[in-house]
């Protein structure tokens, strides 16, 4: 998997593979948040990705 927007391979841990798994997130959807979601620092080296745009996505609201 690679990020146009970092233009850098995304990787992906087990943990997050299993979380991904028990949240029916696939990873499609992880790319997407990624490439064109936004980002929502805790401090300098924490943040969560967001995207709003999970209108019609099943499970999502």
């Amino acid at each position: 998997m690679f990020s146009v927007r970092f233009q850098l391979p995304v990787v992906i841990s087990s943990h997050a593979k299993i979380r991904m798994v028990e949240r029916d997130v696939s990873e499609a959807m992880l790319l997407e948040v990624i490439d064109f979601g936004e980002a929502r620092y805790k401090d300098a080296t924490h943040l969560w990705g967001y995207f709003g745009g999970l209108q019609g996505i099943p499970g999502t609201a």
